[in-house]
């Protein structure tokens, strides 16, 4: 499992486990366009290939993160 930050404030989870990758990243990552093509070129470069995804299953899941108070 590799974690890499694609800015102060996020966090993104990569998990391989055979040719399948799920990435854990931020739903404001996974829904505008431009930050999610930044945070796809990170991902394809940790896998080993920046330029395509062609032997992986790739995986996207959303996490929010709250802080509960007492």
């Amino acid at each position: 499992m590799s974690t890499a930050a694609i800015s102060e404030r996020a966090e993104v989870t990569i998990r391989v486990t055979g040719s399948r990758a799920t990435i854990s990243a931020p739903r404001d990552y996974l829904y505008d366009f431009k930050k999610f093509n930044k945070l796809q070129e990170l991902v394809l470069g940790k896998l080993g290939c920046p330029n395509c995804h062609s032997g992986f299953d790739l995986r996207w899941r959303q996490f929010d993160r709250e802080i509960l108070g007492r």
